[in-house]
Formats: structure tokens, sequence, C-alpha cells
């Protein structure tokens, strides 16, 4: 089974065995081409990758807690503690935890049999932290320490990062390790510290002891195993569920549609005459059929099918300039002749006909259509329903009003849901889905617009929709230098205007899964004049410059400029809000390296910024790498003439 999806990528799943889960995934991304073969009892690569390297970081804290946590027993609890001792054993947390993290980034350059080293390299982390547990609880109160519960953390953390065999075979080592110290201390082999609280136990007691603590190791594998099996088993069943969504939806939408359109066109070839000869009567009769047809059954139907692809994200927006008196003109002429049967007028202000917007044509027709099909369907006969379409405050501002049975006030703020209708639209209709309004207002978002509902029991409604304008395509250059678009064309030297959004970009972005608006996103808000959403979105900021961007555009946009001018912007720019702190906190801390030295000093700077914004420990191997390398200097080396850097500073900063 294969399913194609909207990304630009497909997915292929066959079962290779029956006794083994597994899933092979084939992904075809643009021009690449992956494949995997994963058995889906354990995590993938990556996860393990990931889960791996929060491990490592888990284990500075628990070191530097260990010094810390033995300094306040000894000197303000005044416990009688081996304090050399259980801090030594902390610092060597530390250590062995830089050589891990030295192997972690090694192990992620080596893509070669990378997934089972990294299973390896867990079980090696579980059974040295284990092992040092040990060493902790013999010199905190041996067997009776309450470190022995720590044991409980690494088999939690272990059914995580590996498979349920591998689990209990952890749990058997845990379990001989305990009772070979429970026994090498009750035949006095080894003598533990004991803390002035505890007394010797009988054998009864240290067995009792044990077998709570080996049964509790067991069950806790067992427990939490099960837990991530399930999920797992629900993530594949999510991940075959979307597959076989998709192929309903296409086979659906067919079925549906197909009959429908040959009874239209059945309907025509009559209106027509090809037929036969018919009197005025009947074809006036066959013509209300076939418009009943068009625009309420198939109508209901085609709400539906785009409800449901939406919610599973199965249609994808093709961007490009519209003009929205073609597609208002559209609009009215297909609701027309319903307005005529019912005896309302429709009546049009397009103030603008040369106005423009960007976004998908069918989609800002559907929203026309829908609110222009509302409008008319519950406007009583001799009622009027008014489209406006002009320009305010450089928006498209599209206005639908009308004389009909309005929206009971509590009601409004409910109209958006899916499957809501007011209580008296239920009245008027039986039949209706909706869904329409629904739809309108995903529409609307998805076009950077906002959509506002105003109504009087009884006397009529009136919808409002704002879009962004492409002013850009309906003013001279005078005016269009004016706007942040031009702007950001003039300091990054490219042309947006050749974007038109085919996300060949945001495919190849390796930081896209971080940020909160695609590279293709941010340059339609720039196309939009949304200079505060562009100015604040972390994208510009987690942008490597690494070029994928502008080597896979077709129109050869170089998106690295045009993040660096948008850097250069939020920085001017006083009133806009950077979202990400560390750039502003890197910011500062550069600046005053430069002043105090002359020249970057990169391991203060980075220690500086590690304390500032956190996560002091998650650059220290490549620290040791880079020292080791000599690419960092530990000391800071000032440059000749620093008096005169700080009386620019002092000038100009």
């Amino acid at each position: 089974m294969s399913a194609r999806f909207v990304k630009g990528f497909t997915i292929d799943f066959s079962a290779k065995r029956t006794d083994v889960p597994i899933t092979k995934a084939k992904v075809f991304f643009m021009s690449n081409e992956y494949d995997a073969v994963t058995p889906l009892t354990i995590p993938t690569e990556h996860e393990l990758m990931e889960r791996v390297g929060w491990f490592i970081k888990l284990r500075w804290y628990a070191g530097i807690l260990l010094i810390s946590g033995t300094l306040f027993a000894s000197y303000v609890l005044k416990f009688h503690l081996p304090t050399v001792k259980l801090c030594l054993i902390g610092l060597a947390i530390i250590a062995y935890n830089c050589l891990f993290f030295y192997y972690f980034r090694r192990l992620g350059k080596r893509p070669e049999k990378r997934l089972v080293a990294f299973r390896r390299f867990a079980h090696l982390q579980v059974d040295v932290d284990w092992i040092v547990i040990a060493l902790i609880m013999h010199n905190s109160g041996g067997i009776q320490s309450p470190v022995l519960f720590y044991f409980i953390f690494h088999i939690i953390i272990a059914s995580i990062l590996l498979t349920r065999r591998n689990c209990y075979l952890q749990a058997t080592f845990a379990t001989i390790l305990v009772t070979l110290i429970a026994f090498l201390e009750y035949y006095k082999v080894v003598v533990p510290v004991k803390l002035k609280f505890m007394s010797d136990l009988d054998f009864l007691s240290l067995s009792s002891l044990l077998f709570f603590f080996v049964s509790t190791m067991y069950i806790a594998v067992f427990v939490a195993t099960s837990v991530g099996e399930a999920l797992k088993s629900k993530e594949r069943n999510l991940m075959t569920n979307q597959a076989e969504l998709e192929d309903t939806y296409h086979t659906l939408a067919h079925d549906l549609r197909g009959p429908i359109t040959a009874m239209q066109s059945m309907l025509n070839t009559v209106i027509a005459g090809h037929g036969g000869k018919i009197s005025d009567e009947a074809k006036e009769w066959v013509k209300r059929s076939e418009n009943r047809l068009r625009c309420d059954l198939l109508k209901r139907v085609n709400d539906t099918l785009n409800w449901a692809a939406r919610r599973v994200k199965l249609i994808e927006s093709v961007m490009t300039d519209v003009r929205l008196f073609d597609i208002a003109t559209k609009a009215v002429l297909n609701e027309k002749e319903i307005a005529d049967d019912k005896g309302v007028k429709i009546v049009t202000d397009f103030m603008d006909q040369s106005l423009t917007v960007r976004g998908d044509p069918d989609d800002l027709g559907q929203i026309l259509a829908e609110l222009l099909h509302n409008a008319v369907k519950y406007t009583p006969s001799e009622g009027v329903v008014t489209l406006s379409i002009k320009t305010v405050d450089d928006k498209a501002r599209i206005e639908v009003a009308d004389t009909g049975i309005g929206i009971p006030k509590d009601e409004l703020a409910l109209i958006f849901r899916e499957f809501y209708r007011a209580d008296n639209a239920k009245l008027k209709d039986r039949y209706g889905t909706g869904l329409g309004l629904s739809i309108v207002k995903q529409v609307v978002d998805a076009h950077a617009g906002s959509i506002s509902v105003y109504s009087k029991l009884g006397k009529g409604t009136k919808v409002v929709v704002l879009l962004p304008s492409s002013e850009y395509e309906r003013v001279g250059e005078t005016a269009r230098s004016n706007t942040f678009l031009a702007t950001v064309e003039s300091l990054s030297g490219q042309k947006l205007n050749n974007c038109y959004q085919c996300q060949k970009c945001a495919a190849g972005c390796p930081v896209a899964y971080a940020a909160d608006y695609t590279v293709n996103q941010v340059i339609r808000l720039v196309q939009m004049n949304q200079a505060s959403r562009a100015l604040q979105s972390s994208m510009i900021w987690l942008c490597t410059a690494c070029e994928t961007c502008g080597v896979r555009c077709p129109n050869d946009i170089n998106m690295s400029a045009v993040m660096d001018a948008l850097k250069q912007l939020a920085l001017q720019e006083k009133e806009m809000k950077i979202n990400e702190e560390r750039i502003s906190a890197f910011h500062s801390i550069f600046l005053k390296n430069i002043k105090s030295n002359g020249r970057i000093h990169e391991l203060g700077m980075m220690a500086a910024l590690r304390l500032k914004t956190g996560g002091l420990f998650s650059d220290l191997g490549m620290a040791f790498d880079m020292i080791k390398k000599g690419k960092l200097k530990i000391l800071p080396s000032k440059v000749k003439g620093i008096r005169g850097i700080k009386r620019i500073f002092k000038t100009v900063v």
C-alpha cells in the first residue's frame, strides 16, 4: 500500500515478516530517496539519537546534584558521610559524561551501522550508571541507603531507549549487582558507610528487601515497556490510517461527484434541446432542477469533502496574484439564478476592479461563493444582498451584507464552529451541513486575513473579510518604494515577487522543524508587507545560511540574503520585539567582547552566552574539540589600540 501526500513525498508500506512487525518506509523527497527498514518495537535511529543525547544531558545535572547534595548533607544537616569520596564520584560522573558526549558527537558523524552503535551505547551508559549508583549506595548506608530507589529511574529510561528484551536484561544486571553488594555487606566482605539511624539487617530482613527490590524492577520493566509498545502501535496505526484516509478521500470524491456531474450534464443536454424539443414550462423546471443540483447538492458534497481534506491536510494551496473582481463576478453569476428564483436582488459595488490579492484562486472563490450563497439563502423574497470590494488601509475589504433573518446575538461567537448552525437557520433550511463558514474561516486565516460578522436578528447580517492586498501589482514604483517589501528587496538584492510558493526551500531547510514559519512563509509575509510578523519570526534567526534553499529555488532567490536583511531590520526597528532572547543576548555579549578585548574571545563569549541563556554544558564537547585543535584560546588576547576602540563604542554605541 502506498500513499502520496501533497507535501511532495510518497510512503510505501509493506509487511516483510509476520513474526516481527517491520515497516519498510521508502520516502521520495524532491530528488532524494531514503530507504529504511525499522523494527516497530524499538525507536528509530533519529529518535534514539535524540534520546541518547537527552540522557547525556541529564547526567550533567546528576553529577552537580551529587556534589552539592553531599556538601549540603555533610555541612548543613551534619550527616557523617564520606564527603570526599562522594564528591569524587560526582566529579567522575561529569568526567565520564564528557567522554560519552565526545563519543556521541563522533557517532553522529558516522552513518554506517549507526543504529546498532547507538543501541550499544545506550546499554553502556545504563550499565556504567548502575555501577556508579551502587558505589554511591555503598558510601551512603549500604543496602539500606535511599539511593537504592534510584535504580528505578534507569529502568524507566531504558524502557524508552531499548527493546523489551534488553530492558529485562538490564533489570537482571541491576538485580545481580544489588544482590552481590547486599551479601558482600552482610558477610562483612566489604563494610558500607553506615548512618547513625541505621542498624544491621538480619537475613530475613535482607531477603525481604531484596525480594521487593527485584519484583519492583521487573514490574517496572513490564509496565513501562507495555505502555511504550502500545504508544508505538498507536503511532504505526496513525501512519497507516493517514495513508488509507487519503486513498479513501480520493475514491469518495470521485464516487460522490461523478454521478452528480453526470446528472448535471444530462440535464444540460435536455436544456440545450439535444434530446428533442420540450415545452418552455418543462425546460424551466429542468433548469431549476439543474440549478438545485449544482448549487445545493453538489455544494454540500464539496463542502464536506473540502472540510475532510483540510482536516487531514490533503489540500495544498497554490499561491498566485488574483484579481478580486474576476472571482467576485463569477460568484455573482453562479448565485444569480437562485437569487432571481427567490426574488432576491444582488447589488455589486466594485470600487477598484484592479484590486489584487495574493492567494489561491479556488480558495478565494470559495470565500465569496459561500458568503453570497448564505446571504441569498437566508434572505426572504424582495430582499437585497450587497457585495462590495474596495481598498481600506492597504487591505482588500470584501463585504457581503443582506436583509435576511439575521443571527441571534448569543450565537454569533459560535458560527465558525464546525457543523454549527444557528437555531433560526435550521428552521429556514433543515439540510445544511454547518461547514461553510468554518471552511471560510480556515481559508481566511491561511491568507493572513481576518473575518468579522455583524448581525441583528430579523434585520440582516454583514460579513467583512480583510485580506492583504498585492499593492505592488497595482501601484507605481514611487509608491512601492515605501513598502516593507521594497525595503527588504533593496537590502537583500533579491526580487521576492518571483517567489510563487513552490515550497522547495522549506522542503530542504534543516531548521524548519524548529521555526514558527518556514522560509517560504516568511517570504510570503514580506510580499504581503506584514512587517511585524516577518521581523518577529524565529526563522530569520535560526537560518544557518546553508544555501540549501537557494539551490532548490527555481527562480534563484538567495534566501540567506533575505534572512540577513530581515535580521538587520529587526535590530534596527526599536518597536519590533525579537522572539529569540538568545539572539539579543548574543548581540550584547558580542559587543562587550569587542569593547573589552578589541576582538572576540570565543571561549569567554560562549561561556557567558550559556550562563545567560541556560544549557551551560550543552557545547562542552565542541569546546574540548576546538581547544584540542587550537581553535579556541583559554585566555583572551587584546589588540593594540584598545582605548581607541572603547572611544568608538562610547561615541557610536
